[in-house]
């Protein structure tokens, strides 16, 4: 789709626009992120944020390493997010830090040391950055005339690993 359409409008929501060639690039940034971050095919990787471009670059980075995606409702209370985070195995934790007036920074504080196999939370947002998470710094998701978003470069073997059979979503 990139190579035909690439210029083409890939995603539309209130407030963002993205080009195929723009998310391919975001992806494949996202993606060379949470692989030095550690994250490997088959690795649950939690999504804590809302509909957006930025949810729909981290999927797809995750599908390029062959991780899975767990999609985390953002309307969980701090019981029910803990619960859930356990259950899934979760190794990365990419979230916002507000979202619908919900700060889950604070949300999270507690949580985060009571999962074991949590190997790296990484934060979307303005806001500061706790000490138990880092900024997510990969390019913002964009798509203007002036953007040149240079992708790094991810080893081709990885997402050549990737199966039509693996399991893409928890």
């Amino acid at each position: 789709t990139v190579a035909r359409h690439g210029q083409r409008e890939a995603f539309v929501a209130p407030g963002e626009r993205l080009r195929w060639q723009t998310v391919a690039e975001q992806v494949s940034r996202r993606a060379a992120t949470l692989h030095a971050a550690g994250v490997r095919a088959g690795d649950h990787v939690g999504l804590l944020m809302g509909n957006g471009a930025q949810w729909l670059i981290s999927f797809y980075a995750c599908a390029t390493l062959g991780a899975v995606t767990v999609p985390i409702n953002t309307r969980f209370r701090s019981d029910e997010l803990g619960y859930c985070l356990k259950q899934a195995d979760i190794r990365c934790l990419i979230f916002v830090d507000r979202f619908l007036g919900i700060d889950f920074c604070a949300l999270l504080q507690d949580i985060v040391p009571t999962l074991p196999q949590l190997q790296c939370a990484l934060m979307l947002g303005d806001g500061p950055c706790p000490d138990w998470a880092q900024p997510l710094q990969d390019s913002p998701a964009r798509d203007d005339a002036t953007a040149t978003l240079a992708a790094p470069a991810l080893p081709a073997t990885l997402a050549a690993a990737v199966s039509p059979d693996d399991i893409l979503l928890i």
